[in-house]
């Protein structure tokens, strides 16, 4: 049986619910560094993008931040995305 990790719980919830914030990793898994992580499983090929959202923290004030959204692709479509990504013809 493979080892659970916060790596694995963090592609799993992004496969189950498509999007996740720092805040989140962090409240579900004791995820840190979410953005390692994504930066992680984009090297190995998963289609991530990042999303600049803004909302208001615990003092009233706006703020900035990331939300992650995975992108399944099936087949010959998610070979041309990543070539489109890596910036290849």
């Amino acid at each position: 049986m493979e080892k659970t990790t916060q790596r694995s719980e963090v592609l799993k919830y992004l496969k189950e619910h498509e999007t996740m914030t720092s805040k989140q990793a962090y409240d579900l898994f004791g995820a840190e560094r979410l953005a390692a992580i994504i930066h992680w499983y984009r090297k190995h090929g998963h289609l991530i993008e990042s999303i600049d959202c803004s909302g208001k923290n615990r003092y009233d004030e706006t703020t900035n931040f990331t939300k992650y959204k995975y992108i399944e692709f099936n087949g010959k479509d998610n070979t041309i995305m990543m070539q489109k990504m890596r910036g290849e013809k």
